[in-house]
């Protein structure tokens, strides 16, 4: 059996590698892509050049193969989709609307994030993430 290094480009951190094992069409993903935990976002992640990552390469390649998260058991694209995409396109829309309504970070820190509550480690996470999302929208 053969495994494949892949560097997608970068997302939840610079260097971020995934796994890919052609004969069980199978790719550990590692943290790139994110289902039963709220992502967390840290001082280095950039959201845009994630989003990019995963939306020029990760997504057409990942589509239709058994995915394993750094967090979580294996599942399927839509599923990480749904929760690492559709996650990061979430908190950047509603902080791109509260800079351009003249919000402040504090105002961040308050963003409605509820449709994510479900997942593990949200109420550690989710004023954090909206509070870097905002630190670096503010200036890109």
């Amino acid at each position: 059996m053969s495994a494949e290094l892949i560097h997608f480009g970068d997302a939840h951190s610079p260097g971020d590698i995934s796994v890919y094992i052609p004969q069980r069409n199978v790719l550990i993903a590692g943290d790139i892509a994110f289902h039963v935990r709220l992502l967390p976002i840290f001082p280095d992640t950039d959201t845009a050049a994630w989003l990019d990552t995963w939306n020029s390469t990760f997504s057409e390649f990942a589509k239709d193969k058994i995915i394993v998260p750094g967090h979580g058991g294996p599942t399927d694209f839509a599923t990480v989709d749904e929760w690492t995409r559709g996650y990061l396109e979430y908190i950047r829309g509603k902080v791109a609307i509260l800079i351009e309504q003249g919000g402040t970070l504090a105002d961040a820190y308050q963003i409605d994030q509820s449709p994510y509550a479900h997942l593990a480690t949200f109420e550690e996470l989710a004023s954090k993430n909206a509070g870097r999302v905002f630190e670096t929208m503010e200036f890109e």
